[in-house]
């Protein structure tokens, strides 16, 4: 039963059960970060924890929902994570921002400032590279095999018993 799932929750408990959720969903950070932070992770280790940590979906509960509950019950089974996933992209990309701007970097601008972090005398090494490989031998296979435009299914057709039907 999906049509009107939502109308099955009276609003004051779709209001508690957002509050919930809200709450999961930032009691769920806060642990990773305390937890990497206690354990002595780098800040990227503690970046990661927090986003993955986060990272429940539509497309992962769905089907485990469809695997553990009749398929009347998987549309009302679904109302707290269809509240978290929205929720979880506003959040995390609150705290993305967050995240880039204590390390400096705009978002826009970390891309352009990752190229150039990249050294010219390694590009320039990987095309010397490049020239350096040694050509690789013809294989009589490769250079006796007929161009693929002149390829035809009829023969093949013929021998598996469609004859002309292609």
């Amino acid at each position: 039963m999906v049509h009107g799932v939502w109308r099955l929750l009276p609003p004051a408990t779709m209001v508690v059960l957002g509050a919930l959720v809200g709450i999961l969903l930032s009691a769920v950070p806060l642990i990773a970060v305390f937890g990497s932070r206690a354990l002595g992770f780098g800040r990227a280790d503690e970046v990661a924890l927090v986003f993955c940590g986060t990272q429940k979906s539509l497309v992962s509960g769905v089907p485990i929902a469809n695997a553990l509950f009749p398929a009347s019950m998987v549309g009302p089974v679904l109302i707290p994570l269809m509240l978290y996933y929205p929720l979880q992209l506003l959040i995390c990309a609150w705290l993305a921002r967050r995240y880039a701007a204590r390390s400096g970097v705009r978002s826009d601008e970390s891309s352009e400032r990752r190229q150039k972090e990249i050294p010219a005398s390694a590009v320039a090494a990987s095309g010397e590279a490049r020239e350096r490989m040694p050509a690789l031998p013809q294989s009589s296979l490769l250079a006796a095999r007929p161009p693929l435009a002149s390829f035809s299914p009829a023969p093949v057709a013929n021998r598996i018993g469609l004859g002309d039907s292609l």
